[in-house]
């Protein structure tokens, strides 16, 4: 599935595009308005931890969100989430390992945003909502600007030469050699004050902003996949199912190229005319059911005989742009075709066989059982969609 990485910047052009609400009211943890909501909060780590159980505190803010999203059903949001965590300039160790690893700056705050974003995914994915998607962003690490290294309880001239950072100096029994105490034994009274600029500088604070997209933003078109499936192995027993596909009148191609959405029963192994009597791949014609199949895979190329069928049709960028350039609402539609002039069901196709997977470009999948036609040559009108692939009722 394709990652989509929403910029803050990229946030605040789609709202531009559709004048949306800016933020009206404050509240306690955050801001909400009828289009958007934002939640802010700190998350507090005890040094040198990072597990899950420590985010306790932010499943309510979750809640706050998911009570946001199940009160407005007919939207579409993008729920983004931002990680801003500051570490101070004392050398961090692994806690969590009996090994108490010493950690490379930045590697703390990178397990705890990869926890993070775990905890909120696992929230989302057992809510069961489907009218949002989660974008998180890259976590932004803030370095603190208080040395550590150089401070009268870490003189550089007391460290050994491959001590860049000054890790010895979290020593209880490390010798300043310069007559003042160590930092185990000041921190509380000689060094109080630089320990609490030290605690200023560690800190995680999350920002979830909710933003309703509109259903003709582009970046839910662009990249969109739909899918025409059978999923009832061994349940079909004919070769009537080739459909061409059209969004808004555009005939659309299968990722493979071909103009086809075929769930054809396929071609018994032992009918198979993929190689001929020299061992050579043959090319496939029109008039040959395994043109218009997509289930011959292998190095053998063996079909896979009356399986799930498959067939994905990807929105480009371009017809993305096209397509929101002149409407709002999407039709997909079937035209139901009989290439090799099969005689089951009068020369037609089959009806009621298949069903309609949409995923659209920030990722969020929606199914529809459909109807497809089965007159040859027949259209047919499977379902209309706003941009984001969520069913309109015309």
């Amino acid at each position: 599935m394709r990652k989509l990485l929403i910029s803050e910047e990229e946030k605040n052009y789609i709202k531009s595009l559709y004048n949306l609400t800016i933020l009206q009211e404050q509240t306690e943890t955050g801001t909400t308005s009828t289009d958007e909501l934002v939640i802010e909060k700190k998350i507090d780590f005890p040094a040198g931890y990072y597990n899950t159980s420590y985010l306790e505190p932010l499943k309510p803010e979750l809640d706050k969100i998911k009570n946001f999203l199940s009160s407005n059903p007919n939207n579409s949001y993008v729920v983004s989430l931002n990680i801003k965590s500051g570490e101070s300039r004392i050398p961090n160790t692994d806690n969590e390992s009996s090994a108490k690893e010493v950690l490379p700056q930045g590697e703390l705050s990178k397990r705890r945003a990869e926890n993070i974003t775990k905890y909120v995914r696992d929230y989302w994915g057992s809510s069961g909502l489907s009218n949002m998607n989660i974008a998180p962003n890259p976590v932004e690490t803030i370095i603190g600007k208080t040395e550590w290294v150089g401070q009268d309880f870490c003189p550089s001239s007391s460290l050994k030469s491959q001590d860049t950072v000054g890790r010895e100096c979290l020593n209880s029994k490390f010798n300043t050699n310069n007559g003042k105490p160590n930092w185990a034994s000041g921190k509380k009274n000689v060094y109080k004050d630089l320990k609490s600029k030290y605690d200023s500088e560690q800190f995680v604070y999350i920002t979830m902003k909710v933003v309703k997209t509109q259903p003709s933003i582009i970046p839910c078109l662009d990249g969109m996949k739909i899918q025409v499936n059978y999923e009832k192995p061994g349940k079909h027993y004919c070769n009537s199912s080739i459909y061409e596909l059209f969004i808004n009148g555009v005939l659309l191609m299968r990722d493979d190229g071909k103009p086809f959405a075929s769930l054809n029963n396929g071609i018994k192994p032992s009918e198979f005319k993929g190689k001929n009597i020299l061992g050579k791949e043959k090319t496939f014609g029109p008039n040959d059911i395994e043109y218009y199949d997509n289930s011959i895979s292998g190095p053998d190329r063996k079909p896979d005989y009356g399986g799930n069928r498959y067939n994905t049709f990807i929105i480009s960028t371009d017809l993305a742009k096209k397509l929101s350039s002149e409407k709002n609402v999407f039709e997909i539609s079937a035209i139901c075709r009989n290439p090799t002039n099969q005689k089951a069901y009068k020369g037609g196709c089959h009806t009621d066989v298949g069903k309609i997977t949409i995923i659209n470009g920030l990722g969020v999948t929606q199914e529809y059982k459909v109807n497809t036609p089965n007159k040859r040559d027949e259209t047919k009108i499977l379902i209309s969609i706003d941009a984001c692939g969520k069913k309109i009722s015309l």
